[in-house]
């Protein structure tokens, strides 16, 4: 007996939640249907976003760069900080020649990293998978670049 309650009650709580969630879809639905998109943050707040994550990041790239330099962190963490402030730094802007110009110093930034990935693969310091992930990074920003050229 108690197998067989078991065996109910645990789909009576899966059939409450499926409940549950068709509900929830009820009420989300016609706001989509009807053209209506969720309220959204004003343009300045977005900006003001865009900035604060900015600067965020140039704070961490100063602090990695130091770090790198004392010999505390690899060359690969220090990049993907500096990945990562270029990435925000192309989410905050839509302009055509300052994107292509992005980029171009994230190729910049991709290919010291292939480098010195290589140089400490022939070394024997570092793996060929960095060396792989590397490599791959720069190829994804070569054609990110051009796709942004060719606009």
């Amino acid at each position: 007996m108690t197998r067989i309650n078991c065996f109910f009650g645990n789909h009576a709580r899966l059939g409450l939640s499926l409940a549950m969630g068709l509900v929830v879809l009820a009420l989300v639905w016609p706001q989509r249907t009807l053209g209506q998109e969720p309220s959204s943050k004003p343009s300045s707040d977005i900006a003001s976003l865009h900035r604060q994550r900015i600067a965020t990041l140039q704070q961490a790239c100063d602090y990695v760069h130091a770090m790198y330099d004392q010999g505390q962190i690899t060359a690969d963490e220090m990049f993907r900080v500096d990945r990562r402030l270029i990435d925000a730094k192309l989410d905050a802007t839509t302009a055509p020649a300052e994107r292509i110009q992005l980029l171009q110093r994230a190729l910049d930034t991709a290919r010291k990293q292939e480098r010195i990935a290589a140089e400490h693969e022939r070394a024997g310091t570092g793996p060929a998978l960095d060396a792989l992930d590397a490599k791959a990074e720069r190829l994804r920003v070569e054609i990110q670049l051009a796709q942004e050229s060719a606009k």
